[in-house]
């Protein structure tokens, strides 16, 4: 419903595109889901720094604990920290 509203939003105010986001290539699922809405994948290069090589196990292990720990925060403090942050992030 969310999605919807916002592309609502978007096409009255003369709106032609809606950027859905970053996907990780291995997030099939939210990969399908952003394309029955209609999107299309483009490819992005990154470059990290520095660079050295990154287990993908270890990457995994990371995002599940996040998840987990983000879980367990009350909304209103997960709330302020994006506030907070925000402005940093691209």
């Amino acid at each position: 419903m969310l999605f919807w509203q916002a592309i609502q939003a978007a096409k009255s105010a003369g709106m032609e595109e809606l950027d859905l986001g970053r996907s990780d290539v291995e997030d099939q699922g939210l990969i399908r889901f952003k394309k029955r809405w209609g999107a299309h994948s483009v490819r992005l290069t990154l470059w990290r720094s520095p660079t050295h090589k990154v287990s993908p196990a270890l990457e995994r292990l990371k995002m599940r604990l996040a998840k987990t720990a983000c879980a367990s925060v009350p909304v209103k403090m997960l709330a302020l920290a994006g506030w907070l942050m925000y402005r940093h992030a691209g």
